[in-house]
């Protein structure tokens, strides 16, 4: 058979085969574990130590509370997968605010960790904030 180019060839996703979050109960579609995010996340906060002291104890601790055996393996690092990004970054986002920072550390931490592809959430609360 002769190779055929620029022909779509159709894929089917099956759906059943990905776990769902634990928060929302959606179909975690983008494996990223709260792991790899968490680590990502301290990074940024040691640029802001008081948003750092608030916030790095309280997801460690949610981490240590929520893993789970079952799920999609992470892209980055392969463990399971259990909280959906769009979940875990706002529960970040909520432990931020808390903190009080200004909107333009707000507007910094919402566009880089900003998972909201559906734009159900905080990415209204970014443009708000005049991002983006």
């Amino acid at each position: 058979m002769a190779k055929k180019f620029d022909v779509a060839v159709q894929t089917y996703n099956n759906l059943e085969n990905y776990s769902n979050c634990i928060n929302c109960n959606n179909t975690i579609i983008n494996p990223l574990c709260p792991h790899c995010l968490t680590k990502g996340f301290i990074e940024w906060a040691k640029a802001y130590p008081d948003i750092e002291k608030e916030t790095v104890s309280k997801v460690k601790h949610f981490i240590k509370k929520s893993i789970k055996d079952t799920g999609e393996d992470c892209a980055i690092c392969g463990k399971k997968v259990h909280t959906c990004v769009y979940c875990f970054t706002d529960f970040l986002y909520s432990l931020v605010k808390e903190t009080g920072p200004g909107p333009e550390i707000l507007s910094e931490f919402l566009f880089i960790f900003n998972f909201d592809m559906k734009r159900i959430g905080y990415v209204h609360e970014l443009e708000a904030l005049g991002g983006y």
